[in-house]
């Protein structure tokens, strides 16, 4: 792919899936996206009790008593709907606080949700017709079809090391642990035989034949398996410009009062946006998915994006390249959709999200405070399940990272006062 097509590109990446690219900044993004009328095949059932992402934000309000919102998230858990059963635990502790009842409550949804607990599975014979290679870039990612129709991607473990599975496993089970208020697709762990996979992946004609050998095969007994995490497919969602600081800081500078009363829609005439090379079709595209939200709420989850990246070292969220603004960036329907997280959790600390941490300084009540009563082992275990010696090197940096983060929050306090740091809910 040419640079002097990256416009056109980025025109048809805002209405498909991908995943983003690895490797250099300049390079374009990895994972070449499926059109959207290919996503709606029927979820396999080991989905369906997961915690889904936006079409359940506008959970109804807990009740007036953290007890009653106990009672209600557990009814939602007992029907498998553990996502919105762990909405409403959050959204009662924006309202009560981080007390025992709610934790204890948090706890035992989150340790019950199936999705956050599950063990690599392999993919049944008739689960899929085919494999099919995702773009063109410097990972290797493939869609898995049925039927004709995409329902899921899937991401190996491969000889290309810009990117981890596990690491994509592993965010997914963090972001409701650090009550992130933005979503990360389910992230499963499957395998396949190799014989299986190849035999499925030969089936698309356009399909590199050589690109099998960059598969990292694990050997189990006398069996070869292709290990990797089975991603859900996003079929819509806009690209945020994220690199464009410019633009989204200015919400930073506002009262809460004029924040919580501003549309983010109005974000959308600003002339900053008027920079991006595909501004117009981007500004269309994210007005739909802003909806009735708030300024509030936007500029909540750009800082908590922040602090996710930062805690997981996720270096991969800006592009280095104007006309791929946004691409590794994604908003879908009221919320941010962090698609890729396969940069993540690497061994050493990159600068880059540590600068764009440190470009802000307000920041959620709620999220610093579940950071902050992590346990050291048990987030180890959920991570990292059976984790290898160098999984465990990888969680003691995340574990620097998040003392280093609640070390800048007190700075930031003592210097400019709690109301003004803690600022978010």
């Amino acid at each position: 792919m040419k640079i002097g097509i990256a416009a056109w590109m980025c025109v048809w990446l805002a209405c498909l899936w991908g995943c983003a690219a690895k490797g250099s900044v300049d390079a374009v993004p990895a994972d070449a996206p499926v059109v959207a009328e290919e996503a709606d095949a029927e979820a396999p059932k080991e989905m369906a009790d997961a915690p889904v992402v936006a079409e359940e934000a506008d959970v109804a309000a807990p009740k007036d008593t953290a007890d009653a919102a106990v009672q209600q998230a557990e009814a939602l858990a007992a029907e498998g709907r553990y996502g919105e059963a762990l909405r409403v635990i959050e959204a009662a502790e924006i309202a009560h606080g981080r007390i025992a009842v709610l934790e204890e409550a948090f706890e035992r949804i989150y340790d019950a949700a199936p999705t956050y607990n599950a063990t690599p599975r392999k993919v049944g014979e008739d689960e899929i017709s085919a494999v099919k290679k995702l773009g063109g870039g410097s990972t290797l990612v493939y869609r898995l079809i049925k039927d004709k129709k995409t329902y899921a991607a899937f991401k190996p473990r491969q000889t290309r090391k810009q990117s981890n599975p596990r690491s994509e496993i592993a965010a997914y089970r963090f972001c409701p642990l650090m009550r992130c208020r933005f979503d990360v697709p389910v992230n499963l762990p499957v395998w396949f035989t190799y014989r299986q996979f190849s035999g499925l992946y030969a089936r698309i004609p356009s399909n590199p034949a050589d690109e099998l050998r960059e598969l990292e095969v694990v050997h189990v007994e006398a069996e070869e398996r292709v290990e990797g995490t089975q991603k859900a497919w996003i079929a819509e969602y806009a690209l945020f410009p994220i690199e464009m600081e410019d633009w989204w800081k200015t919400m930073f500078e506002k009262p809460k009062a004029v924040l919580q009363a501003a549309q983010a829609t109005a974000m959308l005439e600003d002339e900053c946006l008027a920079k991006h090379p595909e501004g117009v079709r981007i500004a269309a595209r994210l007005e739909k998915h802003f909806g009735t939200m708030t300024q509030y709420d936007l500029a909540l989850q750009i800082s908590n994006l922040l602090v996710f990246d930062f805690l997981l070292n996720n270096w991969d969220r800006y592009s280095g390249t104007r006309a791929f603004w946004g691409v590794n960036c994604q908003f879908s329907h009221g919320r941010f959709m962090s698609i890729d997280n396969g940069a993540t959790l690497s061994q050493t600390p990159h600068s880059k999200p540590e600068r764009h941490l440190r470009g802000i300084r307000r920041f959620s009540r709620l999220t610093y405070e579940a950071i902050g009563a992590l346990d050291h082992d048990r987030t180890l275990a959920r991570l990292y399940p059976n984790a290898t010696d160098q999984e465990k090197d990888r969680f003691e940096t995340f574990w620097k990272q998040r003392g280093k983060y609640l070390n800048y929050i007190q700075s930031l306090v003592a210097e400019y006062g709690e109301a003004e740091v803690l600022f978010f809910d």
